[in-house]
């Protein structure tokens, strides 16, 4: 007896690349198999900001591709996959984006999966690709999900096709009392049909009267009937309305013999609830006062919060927290502290964080080239660094501090942003 399971996710076995990485958000995790859709949990792709940014699975063979489920990210920018298209063929011409078009991403709300059918039936490719089309875009994916049958196979497993049980085709039970047979599909199911195969040598009423049941429970009894067979029909389909189970069998309750030479199960995976996301960071939205530093706007913020808050507030809204250069930069920003309209608090905070050990780094991951703490070295009883409104010193500050803070608009010379993580927030 052959038994068709359901369409396998086949993109978990293919290759993946990208336009660009942001690193460490390399294309490979998109195919992981997770849909962990925190950033931070390393589970998502993720290119630079970028023209025209893609991203590309391999599945090493042509498919007949039934659908596409997209797992969009969780922890913010839910609108950067708005429009993407999703493109299936055979050609590496223009890294596969020229290949026949299949449909467009809709807006994919945070933390979902969407599944995306092709416009056209039997679409068939073996490289499919995801194309944001645009200037300056990013493309994140938490996984992409590609289920499809190799293309000139049948659905079905088919060993055997004779339908006689002196092939070895078909299988039978002992005259027996409550005779049963069962498939384990190793995941609960929506089950769209179940197609059976009656005997054609002989005993093909032997199946009249036997239920096809859905369900979680190995106790056959337990689980509902999607429908009685009456009729001793040579191949019968049967439609389930989308029942859900991990099992599927027939059973006839009478003392008798059950016997049939193939089913087939036609069905889609159901679908695990994601983690539930946390309670949404407060949203901030604070004025502040401006100056050009070094090249680049600074801004000193006239709301206070804690370090790792304003690391972010700056993030989201401009670059980064400040980091200071030299001397120049340490003078223009104590001039820009002295001549607020603010009531600043005794300390503003800048980027500076204690990141290893003793080890006294810049928050973009730059070891000190220039400093100005109160002293040197300093003592670090807490990671966290600010400079003071009246004498313009760096001292170690309390993270949970709640401080006005200096954000910078673009980066230094030289610098590069490194990840932060937070329990509130996520890496950024």
């Amino acid at each position: 007896m052959s038994v068709a399971y359901p369409q396998p996710n086949v993109a978990v076995k293919g290759r993946a690349v990208q336009s660009s990485t942001l690193y460490p958000a390399e294309a490979h995790r998109a195919i992981d198999g997770r849909r962990d859709t925190f950033y931070t949990e390393g589970s998502c792709s993720h290119t630079a900001p970028q023209s025209d940014p893609w991203w590309r699975v391999d599945l090493g063979q042509p498919f007949i591709v039934s659908n596409v489920k997209v797992t969009n990210r969780g922890d913010c920018c839910a609108d950067r996959l708005d429009g993407a298209q999703i493109r299936i063929g055979n050609s590496l011409k223009n890294n596969g984006n020229d290949n026949p078009w299949c449909t467009n991403v809709t807006h994919i709300p945070l933390g979902n999966t969407f599944t995306f059918t092709c416009k056209s039936t039997g679409t068939t490719g073996r490289y499919v690709n995801l194309l944001l089309s645009g200037e300056m875009r990013i493309l994140t994916l938490c996984e992409v999900e590609v289920y499809a049958d190799p293309a000139g196979a049948h659905k079905v497993v088919q060993t055997c096709r004779t339908h006689r049980f002196d092939k070895l085709c078909c299988s039978q039970t002992h005259t027996w009392r409550n005779p049963w047979w069962r498939v384990d599909l190793g995941a609960p199911y929506r089950v769209s049909a179940v197609v059976l195969h009656n005997r054609h040598d002989c005993c093909s009423s032997y199946i009249i009267g036997a239920q096809i049941r859905i369900g979680n429970s190995r106790t056959i009894g337990q689980n509902p009937v999607c429908s009685t067979i009456t009729n001793a029909d040579l191949k019968q389909t049967f439609y389930c309305s989308e029942m859900e189970g991990q099992y599927v069998s027939v059973n006839i309750k009478e003392i008798t013999t059950l016997t049939f030479c193939r089913v087939e199960v036609y069905g889609s995976r159901v679908e695990t609830e994601p983690a539930p996301l946390p309670p949404p960071v407060p949203s901030y939205n604070f004025s502040s006062e401006s100056a050009q530093i070094g090249g680049r706007a600074v801004h000193l913020v006239g709301g206070r919060l804690c370090w790792s808050d304003a690391l972010f507030y700056c993030r989201r809204h401009h670059w980064d927290l400040l980091s200071v250069q030299s001397h120049d930069e340490q003078t223009q920003v104590e001039q820009l502290i002295a001549k607020s309209v603010y009531p600043l608090s005794e300390n503003v905070w800048l980027g500076l964080r204690r990141s290893d050990g003793d080890a006294v780094v810049l928050d973009v991951g730059e070891a000190l080239t220039f400093n100005q703490w109160r002293l040197f070295p300093p003592l670090f009883p807490n990671p966290c660094g600010g400079v003071g409104r009246t004498d313009g010193l760096w001292s170690p500050l309390s993270c949970a501090e709640h401080n006005n803070f200096l954000c910078q608009s673009a980066p230094a010379q030289s610098s590069t942003k490194v990840y932060y993580y937070s329990s509130k927030m996520p890496r950024v």
